[in-house]
């Protein structure tokens, strides 16, 4: 049996910039770090829309990213 601990959180923004020469979406990322480890989807979620509201660009998606390590129990 296994168990993963949480070392890191990372939110990243996932904003469009326009259309490609072939029609699909121009994407660019932004990632903040030093994100709390307990940070709740609901709290994600308002940090995220408050950083888009300062870009030109539209948000398309928010992603929590985790780094964990696995260890057995």
């Amino acid at each position: 049996m296994a168990q993963a601990h949480v070392s890191d959180v990372k939110l990243r923004l996932v904003f469009v910039d326009g259309l490609k020469e072939d029609g699909s979406p121009n994407i660019k990322r932004k990632t903040l770090s030093r994100i709390r480890l307990g940070a709740s989807a609901d709290e994600l979620f308002i940090t995220s829309r408050a950083f888009a509201s300062l870009s030109s660009y539209s948000l398309m998606d928010t992603e929590r990213v985790e780094t964990a390590q696995i260890q057995s129990i």
